[in-house]
């Protein structure tokens, strides 16, 4: 089937607008058929040259303007050379893949990275820390790192057998992957027609991974510490001081229901007024209006590790405050301590 491609100036008083100027469009014709879709740019009459279908001399950024035409017209070209040459002509299908030309190529594990980097400028270090480990993750199935385009149902049952032969759940990287992707849609990196989880408006019989959570971890993960194991803890006697130092701030945040420790290196004297701790949590911004209670083995703390010549509590950030990512750095290393 013949198919051309020109690029017009779609001169119709039902599209002029208020400057006076049209629509640039790619007209195309097939079949008896014409339609026309928009680029994006526009002209007046007098900007035009209709007969070399470009911007006249004199227009301010011609050659860039022309350049750009010359490009929608090499992509449309090749797309019908690629798709087209022996199989009917789609015009639904031709503009899904003029648009997936115009993305910009972008990696899974490229973009969790670029995501987490987002909230640590945000000081959310541990929503960064997930994105971060997830593209890490990532990066175990696929060494070379994948394309949205690749990142299938196929590929995601590849990523469930690789972690879960090895005894690891991974429901909370298929959690983050899913949210990748729906980021990735956002930036319009990917379409989200072809969302490869289970959903209920493009992809009903998608990948799920709601068993996952089912699955029991091996014995030797991790699990929640014992009042016997807290209390041996908190009675180790050959701690350095400045380990000591550390184990303080990590009861510190034991004793406050498990508190972000940006939120513990960002407390103030002035914030704790009659034994009570207000503030607004920096992953949220909610505050508590009556404040949070401290219980006197976190008083305890403040009085043995508080610093006594600086507006923080703790000296966490006591010359790491410059700027977001200053901050963002230092509490992540001190997490790590």
């Amino acid at each position: 089937m013949s198919v051309s491609f020109v690029i017009r100036l779609h001169k119709s008083s039902s599209v002029r607008r208020k400057d006076n100027s049209y629509p640039i469009v790619l007209q195309i014709t097939w079949d008896r058929k014409v339609r026309r879709k928009r680029l994006g740019m526009s002209a007046t009459i007098e900007q035009w040259d209709f007969d070399a279908h470009q911007f006249k001399r004199g227009v301010h950024g011609r050659a860039e303007k022309n350049a750009k035409l010359d490009e929608y017209r090499e992509k449309a070209n090749k797309i019908k050379e690629e798709h087209f040459i022996d199989k009917p002509f789609s015009l639904q299908k031709f503009t899904e893949l003029m648009r997936a030309e115009n993305r910009v190529e972008v990696k899974v594990a490229e973009f969790c990275q670029l995501v987490a980097q987002e909230f640590y400028k945000k000081g959310q270090i541990q929503s960064g820390d997930y994105y971060k480990y997830t593209g890490v993750s990532v990066l175990k199935v696929s060494p070379s790192d994948i394309t949205f385009h690749e990142f299938d149902e196929m590929w995601l049952r590849q990523f469930e057998d690789y972690f879960t032969s090895r005894g690891v759940k991974c429901y909370n990287y298929m959690v983050h992957l899913r949210s990748i992707y729906n980021k990735a849609v956002q930036k319009r990196y990917v379409d989200f027609k072809n969302n490869p989880f289970k959903n209920p408006y493009t992809n009903p019989y998608g990948y799920t991974f709601s068993h996952l959570k089912k699955i029991k971890n091996r014995s030797n993960r991790i699990k929640d510490l014992t009042l016997d194991q807290l209390i041996a803890l908190k009675n180790i006697s050959y701690l350095t001081p400045l380990e000591k130092k550390y184990m303080a701030i990590w009861f510190f945040s034991f004793y406050n229901v498990g508190v972000n420790l940006i939120d513990i290196a960002q407390m103030k004297h002035k914030d704790i007024r009659n034994g009570r701790w207000y503030y607004a949590r920096n992953k949220t911004g909610v505050a508590l209006k009556t404040g949070k209670p401290l219980l006197q083995e976190a008083l305890d703390i403040i009085e043995n590790y508080g610093s006594k010549n600086s507006d923080y509590v703790f000296d966490i950030l006591v010359g790491y405050d410059a700027n977001e990512e200053s901050i963002t750095r230092r509490v992540h290393s001190y997490a790590n301590k």
